[in-house]
Formats: structure tokens, sequence, C-alpha cells
């Protein structure tokens, strides 16, 4: 069930999460106050993560949760997927979030087109 949230506390999620020395998470909150993430060599493509509280983010799509853990200073410092009985790690790095713009469906028929 989906459990509403700021959008200042959705922002404390923000960052980069490293798996390891080629992998990582990027997590964004798009312009619609949702979080978005995606992985390495992957796009911000659905799921859309809808929270679920205790800082727990989940997709209505497909069996995928999202655990977020946060340091003694209360700062969110790591993060965990879990999908079909795996577990994937990360941990939240300094960094720099990139920006990224999210276009709705209708603007982007503006680019289809032969190139």
């Amino acid at each position: 069930m989906e459990v509403p949230i700021t959008a200042a506390k959705l922002a404390e999620f923000s960052g980069i999460y490293r798996i390891d020395d080629k992998r990582k998470f990027t997590v964004v909150v798009d312009d619609q106050n949702r979080l978005r993430i995606r992985l390495t060599g992957q796009t911000f493509g659905p799921p859309i993560l809808l929270h679920g509280g205790d800082d727990r983010f989940f997709a209505r799509a497909f069996p995928v949760e999202f655990q977020f853990k946060r340091g003694t200073d209360g700062m969110v410092n790591t993060m965990t997927l879990h999908q079909n009985a795996t577990e994937l790690f990360a941990q939240r790095t300094g960094d720099p979030v990139p920006s990224v713009k999210f276009l709705a469906r209708d603007k982007l028929d503006e680019y289809v087109g032969k190139y």
C-alpha cells in the first residue's frame, strides 16, 4: 500500500549508491515528486516507485522493493534492492546527483520521425 510522503522527505533519498567498482544506482526525484532509479547501463524507465513507509519503496508493475537505511546521523546512507529472492546492497557515495529531465509522453511524440 502506498504511503504519502512529502517532497522534502522524498529528496532525502536522492543520491548515487555504489554496488561495486562498475555498478551503481542513481536515485532522483522527478518533476512529479516521484522517486526514479536506474542501474548503470539502464534507463530511468518503469517502474515508478511508490513509498511504502519506513524508507521502503516498491513498484506495482512487478515485485521489486528498495529498502533504504539511515545512519546514526539520520541521513540515508545505504539501500538494498530486493527482487526475485535476491538482495543487492549499495552504499551511498558523495558523488553529485545528475539533473535529469523527464518528458511527458505527449512531449516525446514531437521527436518521433526519421533521422
